[in-house]
C-alpha cells in the first residue's frame, strides 16, 4: 500500500499519487507531525518514507525492504 501523506504541497504529488491508486491523508503542520500521521495513517511493522520531489530513488525500496526484514525476523 502507498499512502499520501499531504502536507499542502502545491506541486500536484498528491493528485497524481491518487490517480496511481495511493491512500491520502492530510497534515497541514510540521514535516515530524506529517511523518507520524503517516506511521500512524500506515499501520505496518515497516514504513519506508521518502520526499516525492524525487530526492530518493523509490526502485530501491524493495531491497531496502527486503534486507530490513532479514534483519528483524532472523
Amino acid at each position: 500500500m502507498i499512502l499520501v501523506v499531504d502536507d499542502g504541497s502545491t506541486d500536484a504529488s498528491a493528485g497524481e499519487a491518487l490517480l496511481a491508486g495511493a491512500r491520502r491523508t492530510e497534515q497541514s503542520v510540521l514535516l515530524s507531525a506529517s511523518l507520524k500521521t503517516g506511521s500512524v495513517a500506515a499501520a505496518h511493522p515497516i514504513n519506508v518514507t521518502i520526499d516525492a520531489d524525487g530526492t530518493y530513488p523509490a526502485c530501491n525500496i524493495p531491497e531496502l525492504v527486503k534486507l530490513l526484514i532479514g534483519q528483524i525476523w532472523r
